[in-house]
């Protein structure tokens, strides 16, 4: 085997498979030799500045709607942009369907946990509203955000930082540790627009930390979108994000 189909082995051996990164570095690094090491190296490094990047291009619309610099109407013009970047970036990483989570092998076997935190989820948001006193929206029956967007804004959302930017994060980091904490560094961030900015970014911390642990152990972007539409749909009834 030369060496350029060394590194190309290496690499296939790390292919995301929607459940966990397959990687035998120490059995594929004995057989490199210090150029091809070097190489993988370099390749590795660009895989970084990949992640920056993608993470700058994530966070400059938030900070922008913060600033007033976007106005705060352009929201879901916003997330509509958010959007179609990622479906560009899929695109031109070549991801299949099972890489963004988007599985039926997986589904069955998954409900449970996803019902579990699911309801724990509900539960603790009940207790905390009670907790500090906080209550139900007015209206709920003509709020556009409760009939309509929630469900589209909660898929966006997870095939956003879940489907794509945690598995992106989770193929360049092997620490779990730190794949999830920039996924929950990001989901947070993107939660300062909203009224009472230091409430929302921890209430967005917390939730986020939620979403990624479950997604990065039991990648399913079916069941994780369905989990966060009903969460967000309480949450905005109890008035987290404001009335």
């Amino acid at each position: 085997m030369n060496e350029a189909k060394k590194c190309l082995h290496f690499f296939a051996s790390e292919r995301r498979n929607g459940d966990l990164l397959v990687a035998n570095r120490r059995d594929s690094l004995t057989d490199l030799n210090p150029d091809t090491i070097f190489m993988l190296i370099f390749i590795y490094m660009n895989k970084i500045k990949d992640i920056y990047w993608i993470t700058v291009l994530f966070l400059l619309p938030i900070l922008l709607l913060y600033t007033g610099v976007i106005p705060m109407e352009y929201l879901r013009f916003v997330l509509f942009a958010f959007v179609l970047v990622t479906v560009w970036l899929v695109r031109r990483e070549h991801w299949s369907l099972r890489e963004l989570g988007i599985r039926k092998d997986n589904l069955v076997k998954l409900i449970p946990a996803y019902a579990i935190f699911t309801a724990i989820g509900v539960i603790v948001i009940i207790l905390a509203a009670k907790v500090m006193g906080i209550g139900t929206i007015d209206n709920w029956a003509g709020s556009s955000h409760l009939l309509f967007w929630f469900i589209p804004i909660s898929v966006a959302q997870e095939f956003i930082f879940r489907g794509y930017y945690l598995t992106k994060l989770k193929s360049v980091y092997k620490s779990p540790i730190m794949a999830i904490s920039l996924n929950v560094v990001v989901f947070a961030v993107m939660h300062i627009i909203y009224p009472n900015p230091l409430f929302t970014l921890l209430v967005g911390a917390i939730s986020g930390l939620g979403f990624a642990m479950i997604y990065y152990y039991k990648p399913n972007l079916i069941l994780i979108s369905i989990s966060h539409t009903i969460l967000n749909f309480v949450a905005v009834y109890y008035c987290f994000f404001g009335q």
